[in-house]
């Protein structure tokens, strides 16, 4: 006798959630009217979009995000109108002790923090705008103005927070402190801050932070570091312009160690450091690299020149009643008025006020003199006022903020050469001897390597032979 098995198989679909928007509206027409709400509501990949308006009292200040990744933002984070319109005052005073946003709860980069305004925050111990704990989320397109704290604008403590296309101004107790962290900080815009420590824009303490792409200008410290302090730390710098700062000792940068044996290193290529004299500062056996840079005063490094950058218009520190007066760092009424860090050229130079390309009576000599083995990034091959490359040519990454991005400075023809290791106006048996001592070398940016393959080989040889015995036009 058989026996019949019947077999019953049930089919179970499984539907993923679906990301939600959530909305906060401090005119009552949101999901929810405060920010703390939304996101103690939301759940992992959950966007919470916070409507134009100023938002403050409770759920609006202390905002802890609760380890979720999640992204906060603006309703258009990449407009400035909506940012500068999208604000959080933390309302600090004395006796009141808010700060804007906690990442304390092991958020990582899928936690995103995009394109606010984080203002008023008042804190002793911890960071004022924003705190990073234990926590590395992304915080980019963001306004944090006007906060104070143990890194006025953000702290990052054992953090790997990537802080991107930000404006971190006019802070106290510094733009952003650094300890036992390592950030990644690009295109951002670091200025009038200020510590009655060390580093006005950025302190380190045993980190390895990397800044690319940065203007770190106006900022003050009353010790040491006025742009940038490491202290016992590993910095990398790519690209910035850090000019007009003020210390005690080193305006631009300081680097000091307590522990010896664990010494400050400092890489710099590619920047403009531009603050007179006492601009780096270097009180122990601590490493400064310095490469490809203009330096005020000079520095030794390959590369490196002692030029005027030609800015546009520098930034200044003037009295708060009389905007026309320059004044001191220490003067009780000193803001500092921003300015145009974008370098003069007889070629094309990108004009920030009439959006437009332009050109001036003089060329930086910061254009075209960055690290020949740099990529040139988003820097422009021709300009829509001259397609056909009829009076300037790129051929290298520019020196200073605007290296490596769309609105950097193009010069004229020949004043350049491609080759031209060290920056002395000709391609001779020097730059010769410098190819040769890394010949069949493999890396990212080697500085003979002219076509930016990776290799220094036969064609950056024949591409130095081409311009064997040439002359800028400034040489």
């Amino acid at each position: 006798m058989k026996t019949s098995i019947c077999v019953l198989t049930w089919l179970v679909l499984v539907v993923p959630c679906q990301a939600r928007i959530i909305t906060v509206d401090c005119n009552g027409g949101g999901d929810f009217d405060t920010i703390q709400a939304a996101i103690d509501d939301a759940n992992n990949g959950d966007v919470v979009v916070i409507l134009p308006g100023t938002y403050t009292g409770e759920g609006n200040h202390d905002i802890f995000l609760l380890g979720k990744a999640i992204t906060v933002r603006s309703t258009e984070p990449n407009a400035p109108t909506v940012v500068a319109a999208t604000v959080i005052d933390c309302q600090g005073a004395i006796g009141q002790y808010n700060n804007g946003f906690r990442f304390w709860d092991g958020e990582d980069a899928n936690t995103v923090l995009e394109g606010l305004t984080i203002t008023g925050a008042l804190q002793l111990n911890i960071g004022g705008g924003v705190t990073c704990g234990g926590s590395s989320p992304t915080i980019r397109n963001c306004i944090i103005r006007g906060n104070y704290g143990m890194g006025g604008g953000i702290e990052c403590s054992d953090s790997n927070a990537i802080i991107t296309n930000c404006i971190i101004a006019g802070n106290q107790g510094g733009a952003i402190r650094c300890l036992e962290a390592s950030p990644v900080i690009i295109d951002c815009t670091i200025t009038g801050n200020d510590t009655f420590s060390w580093g006005g824009a950025i302190y380190c303490r045993e980190g390895s932070p990397t800044i690319i792409n940065c203007l770190i200008a106006g900022n003050w410290a009353q010790s040491c570091g006025g742009g940038i302090h490491c202290k016992d730390s590993s910095a990398t710098i790519r690209n910035c312009t850090i000019a007009a700062n003020y210390a005690t000792d080193g305006n631009a940068i300081s680097c000091d160690s307590h522990n010896q044996a664990s010494p400050s290193t400092l890489q710099l290529t590619n920047c403009i450091i531009w603050n007179g004299s006492n601009g780096i500062w270097n009180n122990d056996s601590s490493t400064i690299t310095i490469t490809y840079s203009d330096v005020h005063g000079g520095w030794h490094g390959l590369g490196n020149i002692n030029e005027d950058p030609c800015f546009i218009e520098p930034g200044k520190l003037v009295d708060a009643n009389n905007p026309n007066t320059v004044v001191e760092p220490d003067d009780p009424n000193a803001v500092w008025i921003d300015g145009d860090y974008h370098l003069k050229s007889r070629g094309w130079r990108w004009d920030t006020e009439r959006q437009t390309w332009t050109w001036d009576d003089v060329t930086s000599r910061c254009i075209d003199a960055g690290n020949p083995g740099s990529s040139l990034g988003e820097e422009l091959l021709s300009v829509p006022p001259d397609p056909n490359n009829e009076w300037g040519e790129n051929l290298r990454i520019n020196m200073g903020a605007y290296g490596g991005t769309a609105e950097a400075s193009m010069p004229p023809y020949d004043w350049s050469l491609l080759s031209d290791i060290t920056n002395d106006g000709t391609t001779d048996f020097i730059d010769f001897a410098h190819l040769g001592a890394i010949y069949s070398e493999e890396g990212v940016e080697l500085f003979a390597d002219f076509n930016r393959d990776g290799d220094v080989d036969n064609i950056d040889l024949s591409l130095l032979c081409e311009d064997w015995l040439k002359e800028t036009t400034w040489h």
